[in-house]
């Protein structure tokens, strides 16, 4: 139904969100985000890839792992993302509740 179409990276977006907002603190949303980034993209080419790995293993591992430090840098900024929507979200229903959430 999506395939193809820019609307079809939404979901992916949401999950990174999730990845950063499930974290303990910044630097873990950090990681979290970058190691989904990575994996997500890697999981792409080796998926898309046609062909015996065998024959094409030279060139396609650097390409995959220039993909997927593209798709880790994204990663780690919707891990950002995410962190700071979960502090903002806390300290705004902590503020309307009384309670005070902040370490």
């Amino acid at each position: 139904m999506l395939v193809g179409s820019a609307v079809s990276l939404v979901p992916w977006a949401l999950a990174g969100l999730a990845a950063g907002g499930a974290a303990a603190d910044c630097s873990g949303a950090v990681r979290a985000g970058a190691a989904y980034g990575f994996l997500l993209a890697a999981s792409f080419m080796l998926g898309g890839r046609q062909g015996d790995l065998a024959d094409q293993w030279r060139s396609f591992v650097p390409v995959t792992a220039l993909i997927g430090a593209l798709g880790s840098a994204c990663g780690a900024v919707l891990g950002i993302a995410g962190s700071t929507a979960r502090s903002k979200l806390q300290s705004r229903f902590a503020s309307s509740s009384g309670l005070d959430t902040r370490r």
